[in-house]
């Protein structure tokens, strides 16, 4: 049974659990844990280290969870290796004059801007079945990586070699005010005459060079 406030520094909570022996709720479910509480925090869940590796060992059996500590090992490696070479080549592009960028992708981008932006807005709006603001995502086919650069602050990294490609997609937060053109209006109206959706300034792009298409993901915001 469970027993409450425990010492557990030397434990794993439940997200941690999962993720290094490669199990799921319903594999934790009927583990020995220890609980801690706190005031306004509810219950943690703590689990030894070893009980959870014997439940994964149970479950994938030896060999299996070494290929997978294994195979884990290797895309963290993998990733690390990643990031050095953008690191690397971000230092690089830094020693480098800059060019600028042609007019023809300059317009381009312009467009872009404008056009992520637009559609944006026509997407704000209301959660599901909820009065809380929702959440928007707008894709765009057809967007060359040079234009992708352009819109990830890298306009002279054309083929992105100082950002790190996070399976098949290039990752990068950037935010209303630096992706959109400046001073454009950002909201619209509700159907509370007091109340505008604007599109929030957290913003996320992903860019998919193998189809050439960008993905924006937004929160819708309320300016009152």
């Amino acid at each position: 049974a469970p027993r409450q406030n425990w010492h557990v520094t030397s434990m794993l909570g439940t997200p941690e659990a999962k993720k290094m022996f490669f199990l799921t709720s319903a594999d934790l479910a009927n583990l020995p844990c220890q609980i801690q509480t706190g005031f306004g925090c509810g219950k943690s869940k703590y689990y030894e280290r070893d009980t959870l590796r014997a439940a994964a060992v149970l479950k994938h059996g030896e060999e299996g969870l070494i290929k997978k500590l294994q195979a884990r090992e290797k895309r963290e490696a993998n990733k690390r290796s990643r990031e050095e070479e953008a690191q690397q080549a971000t230092v690089q592009l830094a020693k480098k004059a800059n060019t600028g960028i042609d007019k023809d992708l300059k317009k381009t981008v312009t467009s872009l801007r404008k056009g992520l932006l637009t559609a944006s807005k026509k997407k704000l709006g209301y959660a599901p079945n909820s009065e809380a603001p929702g959440s928007f995502r707008v894709e765009v086919p057809g967007v060359s990586m040079a234009a992708f650069a352009c819109l990830s602050d890298r306009p002279n990294d054309p083929t992105l070699t100082t950002l790190v490609k996070t399976g098949a997609y290039y990752n990068y937060n950037t935010t209303a005010d630096n992706l959109f053109p400046p001073g454009a209006p950002r909201g619209k109206a509700l159907r509370y005459p007091d109340m505008d959706a604007v599109v929030g300034n957290h913003l996320l792009l992903k860019y998919k060079p193998s189809t050439q298409t960008l993905v924006l993901h937004g929160d819708t915001e309320w300016d009152l």
